[in-house]
């Protein structure tokens, strides 16, 4: 059985200060005379402005939405299908109801997979572009220097004919470069 790190995460923002909430409003101190104030604060409402009222509520919204879906338009009409697919979820059984959802989640599942896999290729390839010339460079110094590093010992062994040195290993030619 694994224990819980007894840590948290370095990723998991921890509260590290516990801050008392004020008891009387803060009023911000009067400005100096080179500021001007830009407008007078004036004390928050109590309740919502009085426009707010005017605008139903999600469930009022939701409910009149569904009212209009479901109250017919025209007798026999085309749309007649869509308007008792989108009927009140309230209205299907629970088999129904599990078969429409995993319909539903198929297909967000495909076509999510379509398009995450089309944004994720083009991200891939920007940053491929990027990378690429970066990699180049390093490739290139990398077999420069040990071109470089080669041809020396070699230089070495030449104008040294009695010295015979071993051949170098694969695990040398990048080891560190000749002083």
């Amino acid at each position: 059985m694994s224990r819980p790190p007894k840590a948290p995460p370095r990723f998991i923002p921890t509260l590290t200060e516990v801050v008392p909430l004020p008891r009387e409003p803060v009023v911000p101190p009067p400005p100096t005379s080179r500021e001007r104030p830009a407008a007078v604060a004036s004390p928050a409402p109590a309740g919502p402005p009085p426009w707010l009222l005017d605008i139903p509520t999600l469930a009022d919204s939701i409910e009149a939405s569904f009212a209009a879906q479901t109250a017919p338009t025209q007798p026999h009409s085309a749309a007649e299908p869509f308007q008792q697919a989108t009927a009140l979820p309230g209205s299907l059984s629970a088999e129904q109801e599990a078969r429409l959802v995993q319909r539903l989640l198929q297909r967000v599942e495909a076509s999510l997979e379509h398009r995450l896999r089309e944004a994720i290729d083009h991200i891939v390839q920007e940053q491929a572009a990027l990378i690429f010339p970066k990699l180049r460079t390093e490739v290139r110094t990398l077999v420069r220097q040990t071109v470089g590093e080669a041809v020396a010992q070699e230089w070495i062994n030449v104008r040294t004919p009695g010295r015979q040195e071993p051949p170098p290993s694969l695990s040398g030619a990048f080891a560190r470069p000749l002083d």
